[in-house]
């Protein structure tokens, strides 16, 4: 029934076009009766409805109202061509298959049968993958941490043009410990990092270490912060896609320093003691002064003598 399922290139970029051909064919001696066949493209990939080939409707009408039905019997010996066109728009790197076909008919004895063929393409691109050694912190005041940032093409095409931002949320400061030979680094005023990276070939790795400190003050026992990382770049021609760009989170948790917490609890220590030394001095002179009135009222009862 269905010969060939066959695509043309059979490597493509996004948004190139792919041409799909699906050759039916009767090799037996009796005509093929109640043909009907669904044409379903996968995920990331989309029709090129301008493309004036005779199975554009096909995918049309199928995609969406079901099975299409041959409206004459296959033959004996005759073929059927239909050609339609697509395109990769957000398929992920590699082998991808492009559409099923699902096949019914029935025999020349009367059986039903049912056939699915896939075919597939490879999708060229880059796909770049953001990771760090830590999904989450907890620092203390004035603590300084190392978060590795690592930037990965896992594509099978280059990515050009890889633009970079850190940014940190309160009490956080971010800084590089080191600036590899290809990065170009600018600070920036409200306190986030820019990188831009020329390339990053397909299937290597860069990382970044990135320094995060802590502030030595805020108004709170515990502060929640973060530090984000996003990201986007183009492909090997220069364009910038929907899919070409990403972002992550590393979430901050700030405690109060221990020695300053020790600090405290000195301080107050120390004020305990003063503040009872304090009332017992007080009680002292109250009872001294009890007594000396106590004295001069005695001496107030005894006789002159002259």
């Amino acid at each position: 029934i269905l010969e060939s399922k066959l695509v043309s290139p059979t490597s493509v970029q996004l948004r190139k076009p792919v041409n799909v051909t699906l050759t039916f064919s009767n090799k037996g001696d009796l005509p093929i009766t109640d043909l009907a066949f669904v044409e379903r493209l996968s995920s990331g990939f989309e029709l090129v409805t301008t493309f004036q080939g005779n199975g554009t409707a096909l995918v049309t009408s199928t995609n969406s109202l079901g099975s299409y039905v041959m409206p004459q019997p296959l033959a004996p010996g005759s073929k059927l061509t239909l050609v339609y066109q697509v395109t990769p728009v957000d398929a992920p790197p590699g082998p991808q298959t492009v559409s099923t076909t699902f096949i019914t008919y029935t025999d020349a004895r009367g059986e039903r049968h049912n056939l699915s063929k896939e075919v597939k393409v490879t999708v060229l691109r880059p796909y770049l993958v953001l990771s760090s050694n830590a999904s989450s912190l907890s620092m203390e005041w004035d603590e300084e941490r190392v978060l590795l940032v690592a930037i990965s093409n896992v594509g099978n095409e280059d990515a050009t043009e890889v633009s970079l931002k850190l940014s940190a949320g309160e009490g956080l400061s971010i800084n590089l410990s080191m600036i590899p030979n290809d990065v170009m680094y600018r600070p920036n005023p409200d306190g986030s990092l820019s990188l831009r990276i020329g390339k990053v070939a397909s299937g290597s790795t860069l990382t970044l270490p990135v320094r995060v400190r802590a502030t030595n003050f805020y108004p709170a026992y515990e502060l929640g912060s973060f530090v984000t990382l996003s990201y986007e770049y183009k492909d090997s021609i220069g364009r910038t896609m929907s899919g070409y760009s990403g972002s992550s989170m590393v979430k901050v948790t700030l405690f109060v320093s221990r020695t300053f917490l020790y600090i405290v609890a000195a301080l107050m220590l120390i004020l305990a003691l003063l503040i009872a030394i304090r009332i017992r001095n007080r009680a002292r002179a109250s009872s001294r002064r009890s007594i000396l009135m106590g004295e001069r009222r005695k001496r107030g009862r005894i006789p002159f003598e002259s």
